[in-house]
């Protein structure tokens, strides 16, 4: 920034309780005057001092200040001549004195002699640069609406407020200032438009004609769908998104409103709204996982989208194929941590059941299902809020469900020890996850682009890993049985998931490492899964929830 103004003060008051006494710098004649210095006050815009002084003689008196940084610097500091204002009061103004602590006494002067008062102290603190900030703009079915917030210290000092923006953020250094709406310490400017329009912004104060701005941002909506329809959108950052309310397969789902069903933590994305077809929000940026649903004027749930927060995560290519380098649901891909852990699926859902907040080598399973505050011996879920207008929270009911039932209640667990999940056969149910078609189903819940793998692929990227020459393969510190291959450089982690058994009790998390496959099992209510780095193919019942790792369609 340039020409950065420093004016006056914060206050002071003169003090002297502990000075000498008034006295005269000529020793030769006896002291005839005698002079007190008053108060120091302060405002931002000049220091006014007081003094007063008692003279009997008809002799002319001159009175005035000296100041300085230091008090032996009073000694040789210029006297500034004082203006009466009484009989034998006088004060002094002084404007642009520059910030720091000074010393001060009041003087008389009387036939070439000079009596001093004691000695006061006051301190300038006062910027008359503002602290201007650049915040998050807002989009609405109005428009964009550019926002701002400042402090300035000034109450006399006019200052005026406004944005610079234009559609590249080299243009914004030499854009129009446009004046804005001020609201106490905000300021804002609406500027219409469409929310596919994208404009670089920055807040700007205006204080005797030199500009103070605060940092540039963007305000755009990412569209994402740029990679196509998909029941899970991965957000790397804080800003506005939106996507059109589609299955997997582009047919279109209709509603007459969106609403947050559950989040975890706490809820990490906002402004959720439908209009033309489109749902659009505001992230925080926060890490997390939340699902937003679509549902009919009655607010039955059509169909429901879970919104990964997390750094975007990375492709991991072996011999030809690509998966992702974390669970779905995971905001970290370091297998020692629970946040590596992801979230759990009922095989052939497309929506996530909460995960873990533990990474455990002991005991089998916790205490209560879908406890994540106590009181319980295990308490293993990952803390997690919903939305009670809509849901109850996670529940686990003992029977079965078709699609209807698994699309208007996302957060309901269907699990029976031996039965459970689908009410379908294996053969209606088959290809839900695509693993018949080799396609991307409309239950798939990966990422636009990818999907679950099948039950050969999965275990041959894995198992390839495990036996590739010159890999290195181990446990991951914090213990368990994952396992962290480092192979030509690339660090692979397979954190030990653990699953939702039939009851949703959380079993083994961070201890022993299951994923789903897309592959139905040739034996009733069971599905192809991975599990503990073993060769052997095995199935399990698909009321279990597992973890989901993605493949790259090619």
């Amino acid at each position: 920034m340039k020409n950065l103004y420093k004016l006056l003060v914060l206050a002071a008051v003169a003090f002297g309780g502990a000075c000498e006494d008034d006295k005269t710098e000529n020793t030769d004649l006896a002291p005839v005057a005698s002079v007190k210095t008053g108060a120091a006050t302060v405002d931002e815009t000049e220091v006014t001092l007081e003094g007063s002084f008692r003279y009997e003689g008809t002799e002319p008196v001159s009175v005035g200040f000296r100041y300085a940084p230091t008090q032996t610097g009073l000694l040789t500091a210029e006297i500034i001549p004082a203006e009466p204002v009484g009989d034998e009061a006088f004060l002094l103004k002084i404007s642009d004195v520059p910030n720091g602590e000074y010393y001060y006494q009041a003087v008389a002067e009387v036939e070439e002699q000079l009596f001093a008062g004691k000695t006061g102290w006051f301190k300038v603190d006062f910027s008359a640069t503002p602290e201007v900030t650049t915040e998050p703009a807002d989009i609405s079915a109005a428009g964009i609406t550019l926002k701002g917030t400042y402090k300035f210290d000034s109450k006399k000092i006019p200052i005026q407020l406004g944005f610079l923006y234009a559609t590249t953020r080299e243009e914004v250094e030499t854009a129009e200032f446009k004046p804005a709406e001020v609201d106490g310490n905000t300021f804002s400017l609406e500027l219409g438009g469409t929310t596919n329009d994208t404009y670089y912004y920055q807040a700007v104060a205006v204080v005797q004609d030199t500009q103070f701005r605060g940092e540039v941002r963007s305000i755009r909506l990412v569209d994402l769908m740029a990679d196509g329809a998909a029941n899970c959108f991965i957000v790397p950052e804080a800003g506005w998104y939106g996507f059109e309310t589609k299955k997997p397969d582009g047919s279109v789902v209709t509603g007459a409103k969106a609403a947050w069903v559950w989040a975890t933590e706490k809820q990490i994305l906002s402004d959720i709204r439908y209009e033309n077809g489109r749902i659009v929000f505001k992230a925080t940026g926060d890490p997390g996982n939340e699902t937003i649903a679509l549902t009919d004027g009655d607010g039955k749930i059509q169909w429901s989208w879970h919104i990964w927060v997390t750094e975007r995560p990375q492709d991991q290519t072996f011999e030809g194929t690509t998966m992702l380098d974390r669970n779905i649901g995971a905001t970290s891909a370091d297998a020692n941590l629970a946040a590596s852990l992801g979230c759990y699926f009922q095989w052939g859902r497309k929506d996530p059941f909460v995960g873990a907040n533990v990474v455990q080598t002991a005991d089998a399973y916790e205490s209560k299902a879908f406890d994540c505050i106590g009181p319980g011996e295990r308490v293993w879920t990952a803390r997690y809020v919903f939305n009670s207008d809509l849901v109850k929270g996670f529940t686990h009911v003992g029977k079965t469900m078709d699609e209807a039932t698994s699309i208007a209640d996302p957060c309901t667990y269907y699990g029976a020890y031996n039965s459970g999940g689908w009410s379908g056969s294996n053969a209606k149910i088959g290809d839900f996850w695509g693993g018949v078609s080799g396609s991307k189903a409309n239950y798939d819940p990966c990422p636009a682009g990818y999907r679950v793998p099948t039950d050969d692929e999965l275990a041959t990227y894995i198992m390839g890993l495990m036996k590739a020459g010159g890999a290195s393969v181990s446990n991951p510190t914090a213990g368990g049985y994952g396992k962290v291959i480092v192979y030509n450089g690339t660090t692979y982690n397979f954190p030990g998931s653990g699953l939702r058994a039939w009851s949703a009790l959380l079993r083994y998390p961070g201890r022993v490492t299951f994923l789903w496959s897309s592959t139905i099992s040739a034996t009733e209510k069971k599905a192809q899964r991975f599990y503990d780095f073993r060769d052997a193919r095995a199935a399990d019942a698909i009321c279990q929830g597992m973890a989901v790792r993605c493949i790259k369609i090619k």
